[in-house]
């Protein structure tokens, strides 16, 4: 990205703050559609794919392309569409830890192919406990945002944000 004249590691830390900035748009617009897909006002779509669509830009982005992204996408749609549940009943930590695991597990084709075995392994952790520990600790009014958009929200950006996990 950067050009080899004097000003490149000016130049480098701009190209490095615009992939930044990019990336933390993709996290907050997750965060969005995994909301507006919970809210019963948008489509479930917007949930169920929008997010792996993010998802897998933001690891496009970072880590450039690899065809197995597109089996991640389907895995993925299907891991956020459940929360290991009987129809009825509320959620709880256990559920969303399973729910967390499900959308971490639908990377594996990518992270088996790019042999990022370790960032697979982190992620596999890291999700379902923050997923699970944001849903069941965060569940509460921030500000003006009523505690299910507060905690849908977050849910989102999480699934976005620890995507760089997986280039380790």
């Amino acid at each position: 990205m950067a050009s080899k004249s004097a000003s490149n590691g000016r130049e480098s830390l701009k190209d490095k703050l615009i992939l930044l900035a990019t990336i933390s748009v993709i996290d907050i617009l997750a965060g969005i559609l995994y909301r507006m897909g919970g809210s019963g006002n948008w489509p479930r779509q917007a949930r169920l794919v929008g997010v792996p669509l993010l998802a897998v830009a933001s690891l496009w982005i970072l880590g450039g392309w690899n065809w197995w992204l597109l089996l991640c996408i389907p895995l993925m749609i299907a891991a956020i569409s459940t929360y290991w549940k009987r129809k009825g009943e509320d959620a709880h930590f256990i559920n969303y830890l399973f729910h967390g695991l499900g959308i971490a597990v639908a990377m594996l084709p990518y992270s088996i192919s790019t042999h990022h075995y370790i960032g697979f392994g982190i992620r596999g952790i890291l999700l379902p406990l923050a997923i699970a520990l944001w849903a069941t600790k965060m569940n509460r009014p921030i500000l003006w945002w009523r505690a299910d958009v507060v905690s849908e929200f977050g849910r989102g950006f999480l699934i976005a944000a620890t995507i760089p996990i997986l280039l380790f």
